[in-house]
């Protein structure tokens, strides 16, 4: 058996949090395969309730220009993504920074999101940071990709940036 990590990811695994946290549970306790979240961390309370289950994070941080709420909840959600941060971070999950980019994207507000990660956790605790472009509707422009890169680069030198495979294959 190659498998080596069973990964939960989107739609929403929070959405239904009490079924992963069992599944998650039974994947590590019985049959002993690493776990993996890939999440929008829109609640930290049901984040932190099935952490335990996890070794891996991949915590996805949205734009305003993601149009994923209302411009009146944004804040919240950014602050529940933050949270969702923090908790795996001092948990000692191995934590990964995703953040999905368009041409819409203002990039003061991409800079602001940086500074306020790195205000709030150490790069060393990071296993990796992630800029994915949009693909086709409102794809980055290289350049723009670059300036997003830029920002984080200085402070974090593990940056990638990786397309929406899911999206160019059709997948999604």
């Amino acid at each position: 058996n190659n498998t080596y990590k069973i990964n939960f990811t989107g739609g929403e695994p929070l959405i239904q949090y009490r079924a992963v946290k069992e599944l998650a549970r039974f994947i590590k306790e019985e049959i002993g395969l690493r776990t993996y979240i890939e999440s929008s961390c829109y609640d930290f309370n049901r984040f932190n309730e099935i952490l335990p289950y996890f070794d891996i994070c991949k915590i996805e941080f949205k734009m305003k220009d993601s149009m994923v709420v209302e411009p009146e909840h944004y804040y919240n959600l950014l602050e529940n993504e933050l949270e969702c941060l923090k908790i795996a971070i001092k948990n000692n999950k191995i934590t990964y920074i995703k953040i999905v980019v368009s041409n819409n994207t203002d990039i003061n507000e991409f800079k602001k999101l940086i500074d306020t990660i790195f205000s709030i956790i150490h790069a060393e605790s990071l296993a990796g940071f992630i800029i994915q472009p949009t693909t086709k509707i409102d794809e980055p422009t290289v350049d723009n990709l670059l300036k997003f890169y830029d920002l984080i680069y200085p402070r974090y030198n593990d940056v990638r940036v990786i397309p929406q495979l899911h999206k160019i294959i059709g997948a999604s």
